[in-house]
């Protein structure tokens, strides 16, 4: 009887913590087409990157490597992460030529 207790509450432990790791992946998804319909909604190469017009060459280097990891494609799998991920990249090579 004890035995069965214990498998009751790892079984229900185990179905507790799957739950959660679905709840947190089902968040992950929503925080990803959050921010790939921000990038792709953005006007210049100053908002896709989140920096402002006076900001250095090294907080333009760290917004893209920040932004790249996120919407790279073989990370991120929401529809139209890859034309995200382009835009990132096209932003952060425009940024770096007036910066270099």
């Amino acid at each position: 009887m004890q035995l069965r207790r214990q498998v009751e509450d790892l079984t229900v432990g185990g179905e507790r913590q799957a739950q959660r790791d679905v709840d947190g992946a089902r968040r992950d998804r929503v925080e990803e087409r959050l921010e790939v319909g921000r990038v792709l909604g953005c006007t210049n190469h100053l908002q896709v990157l989140k920096v402002s017009a006076h900001s250095s060459a090294g907080e333009i280097r760290k917004a893209y490597l920040l932004l790249s990891r996120a919407l790279h494609p073989d990370k991120c799998r929401v529809d139209k992460a890859t034309d995200a991920f382009q835009r990132v990249s096209r932003a952060y090579k425009e940024l770096m030529k007036t910066r270099g």
